[in-house]
């Protein structure tokens, strides 16, 4: 069974899903501001796949412009002269850093934005 669907089930959101009034369909950031964890993962798959690539939050912000983690691998890979990653380089580290951001997830480092929590137990 998927990690975040097990989360989901032992967290009692599978009855916090079926009581609920409304479904929302969250874009990603809408709920909780995930965009740092993406980097953290970026960061760490880059480390286990023997890169010495790093992206701060400045450098993070600008690849936000290209769509897609491994199109931002591919543009990041390509400000070199000679690009040093195949597309299945590529695929792999995108595999890598999607294990990387699911385990941080799942690790409680994604808070929800203020107000998100009590508002989706009706207390908002």
């Amino acid at each position: 069974m998927n990690q975040a669907l097990a989360a989901i089930r032992s967290a009692g959101m599978r009855d916090i899903i079926a009581g609920a009034r409304a479904l929302i369909f969250d874009v990603d950031g809408t709920l909780a501001e995930t965009e740092e964890v993406h980097r953290r993962a970026f960061n760490e798959a880059f480390a286990e796949a023997g890169l010495d690539w790093f992206w701060d939050q400045v450098a993070y912000a600008r690849l936000l412009r290209v769509a897609g983690g491994k199109e931002r691998i591919r543009a990041f890979d390509q400000r070199n002269a000679v690009p040093s990653l195949t597309f299945a380089d590529i695929a792999d580290l995108q595999g890598i850093k999607t294990k990387r951001y699911a385990a941080l997830i799942a690790a409680g480092g994604c808070p929800l934005r203020p107000g998100v929590r009590a508002w989706l137990a009706g207390r908002a």
